[in-house]
C-alpha cells in the first residue's frame, strides 16, 4: 500500500514571506523548523501541520482500548500503512489550504495536529488531532425524501458560511 505513495518530507514548511504568517495572517513560524503553528493561549499546547514522525503515535493512539470504542472512521485494525496514507493524505490538503491562502482565504485547517511545547525545551511532544467535519448522514431525520435535501443543502453551502451543519 505505502510503496507507490510519493516521499514527503516530514515538515510542511512555509517560506517566512507567506501571506498566512503576515500581520494579518494568523500563524507563528517555528524558527528551528520553518513550520507554521497557532499557539493555545493560556496551555502549553500548539497546533502544527501534521509530521511524518507522527505515524507510530497515530497507530499507537487509534488502537488504543480506551479510544477505539469511539472512534467510527478509520479502519481496524488500524495499521502502520494506513496512518502513512492518511498522513500523504492530510499533507496534501494542508499544503493545498496554504497554497490557497492568499487566492480564497480559509478554506480549511490546515493545522490540526495538537502538540505540546514544554517550558525550555526544543522539542514538542505529539497529542492527538483536532479536525471539523461538515454533517453529512443526517440520521436523525427519519423521512427520506427530508433528509436527501438536508444533505444536499448543507453540501452546496460555501466554507465558512455560518449556517453549516
Amino acid at each position: 500500500m505505502t510503496d507507490s505513495l510519493p516521499a514527503v518530507s516530514p515538515f510542511l514548511t512555509l517560506p517566512s514571506s507567506h501571506p498566512s504568517l503576515s500581520s494579518a495572517g494568523p500563524f507563528l513560524l517555528n524558527p528551528l523548523t520553518s513550520e507554521p503553528y497557532l499557539p493555545i493561549p493560556g496551555t502549553s499546547l500548539i497546533l502544527t501541520p501534521s509530521r511524518s514522525s507522527d505515524i507510530p503515535h497515530r497507530v499507537a493512539l487509534l488502537t488504543s482500548p480506551s479510544v477505539d470504542p469511539f472512534v467510527f472512521s478509520p479502519p481496524r485494525p488500524y495499521t502502520t500503512d494506513h496512518a502513512t496514507e492518511r498522513f500523504h493524505t492530510q499533507r496534501s490538503d494542508e499544503q493545498d489550504i496554504f497554497d490557497a491562502w492568499e487566492s480564497k482565504g480559509v478554506t480549511g485547517l490546515p493545522v490540526g495536529t495538537i502538540r505540546e511545547r514544554r517550558e525550555g525545551e526544543t522539542k514538542d511532544r505529539f497529542v492527538g488531532e483536532l479536525g471539523f467535519l461538515k454533517e453529512t448522514g443526517f440520521h436523525e431525520i427519519r423521512d427520506e425524501e427530508e433528509r436527501k435535501k438536508a444533505i444536499e443543502s448543507n453540501k452546496s453551502k460555501p466554507p465558512g458560511d455560518p449556517s453549516i451543519l
